[in-house]
């Protein structure tokens, strides 16, 4: 992980995020926009995204993708299959359109 001195490159996010798969890790601005503008994503729901390209599989048949996330002006991100992603953002979506249908 970075500290305050220490700039966030990006061995420093994919060590983080490997090393705390259950967190979501603070990223940049710049960095959300370069992984998204590499490869066409995998998944796009709700400012975030799957990289277009597996980084590496659970050796189930289940693949992992970085996920880079935009809520509320902060970024971040973690690895996630695409059943995790969906399963997740989806939750969200479902919180968010009952709030604003019924709250």
């Amino acid at each position: 992980m970075t500290t305050q001195t220490e700039p966030l490159t990006w061995q420093n996010l994919w060590d983080a995020m490997e090393a705390n798969p259950a967190e979501w890790i603070p990223t940049t601005e710049k960095m959300y926009w370069d992984m998204l503008e590499v490869l066409p994503p995998r998944a796009h729901m709700m400012g975030a995204f799957l990289v277009g390209e597996a980084n590496h599989s659970n050796g189930a048949g289940e693949s992992y993708y970085a996920c880079f996330n935009e809520s509320f002006g902060k970024y971040s991100a973690k690895y996630m299959t695409l059943k995790e992603f969906l399963q997740y953002f989806a939750h969200y979506k479902n919180q968010a359109h009952h709030f604003f249908n019924h709250g």
